[in-house]
């Protein structure tokens, strides 16, 4: 009853005349694993696709959805969806669902980590926090971070406190920092990949021919902000290089890396623009408005994107009319 009444076409219409057209679009990460993260939950994703559908919402590609001439329908209800990394449990247990649905969705892949090739900063980190055995760690030997003893009981917190450490340094910090932490919280001094498996070249191939969307997250996935010039410019357009040699038609909208305002700036923007991007996602909260993104579309590169909620009830109330009023300043 509830969810027929948040996914009801009339008043979704209704929102649509008052306020102007909103599209949600969702930010999925890992499903649930053994990789210590948070996790989607296939099944509720499955759910959500089904209420959706059953409900005539209407899925659409991102590069669709961006691109000032596409003509969406004034009336129409529009959910979109987006994939961020390239991991393998991605491809295996959220693209089936996603297909089954024709969700068309558009995956965001590091691309120095594809086949398996170097992993990412942010994800060295979560392996080492989740595999470690150790109770507490000191790491007031390690650079310009004001802790010593941690308990590692709390994985979850020590992974955040690391992670939003990390990211604000520079790229050469960044490394050395994550190099100097792998002997601390790995006695074995190596860093499991188990639970961090990507995706290939050639699975990406074939899932490009099904209906995946595919765009690029960067190289390496390190916080364009805290780059220096030459190497901001090479994590664009080298990503973009491999998509394109690799690839028949990748996405055209770029997915900056962690994705909060702070992550990216001005630099990033032109650089993208630069080598032929039409928009870019982040990963502050927010509805996409075609109308105000036609009219200026500088705002095509700060566009919004929802993270995927655990609950059904959520995600529901998330792509609905209500959530739009909601929003309204």
């Amino acid at each position: 009853m509830i969810q027929s009444m948040l996914l009801n076409r009339g008043l979704n219409r209704l929102a649509n005349r008052l306020l102007g057209q909103r599209v949600s679009i969702f930010t999925l990460h890992r499903p649930r694993g053994q990789h210590g993260l948070t996790g989607i939950d296939p099944v509720m994703l499955h759910q959500l696709l089904e209420s959706l559908s059953r409900h005539n919402v209407q899925f659409i590609y991102l590069d669709e959805l961006v691109n000032s001439s596409t003509d969406l329908d004034p009336k129409g209800h529009y959910v979109c969806f987006t994939i961020d990394d390239g991991y393998k449990d991605q491809v295996d247990k959220l693209l089936p669902v996603m297909f089954e649905f024709d969700a068309k969705p558009t995956m965001f892949v590091i691309t120095n980590m594809i086949d398996n090739s170097e992993l990412p900063w942010d994800a060295i980190i979560a392996s080492l926090v989740n595999k470690s055995n150790l109770r507490s760690v000191n790491l007031s030997n390690l650079q310009d971070i004001n802790l010593s003893k941690v308990d590692l009981l709390d994985k979850r917190q020590v992974r955040r406190i690391l992670s939003d450490h990390v990211k604000r340094l520079g790229s050469a910090d960044r490394s050395s920092f994550v190099e100097a932490l792998i002997p601390v919280l790995s006695p074995e001094d190596e860093v499991s990949t188990e639970s961090f498996r990507s995706s290939t070249w050639q699975e990406l191939r074939t899932l490009e021919t099904r209906g995946l969307a595919i765009g690029s997250h960067t190289c390496s996935h390190q916080p364009l902000s805290t780059l220096k010039d030459d190497v901001l410019v090479e994590e664009i357009t080298v990503s973009k290089q491999l998509l394109d040699a690799n690839l028949s038609t990748p996405s055209r909208i770029l997915c900056y890396p962690v994705g909060k305002v702070e992550d990216f700036d001005e630099r990033s923007i032109e650089v993208a623009k630069k080598v032929g991007y039409m928009g870019g996602v982040t990963s502050e909260p927010g509805f996409f408005c075609p109308l105000s993104h036609k009219e200026n579309k500088e705002n095509c590169f700060t566009i919004p994107r929802m993270s995927f909620p655990p609950t059904l009830g959520t995600a529901i109330r998330y792509a609905s009319w209500l959530e739009k009023l909601r929003a309204v300043k």
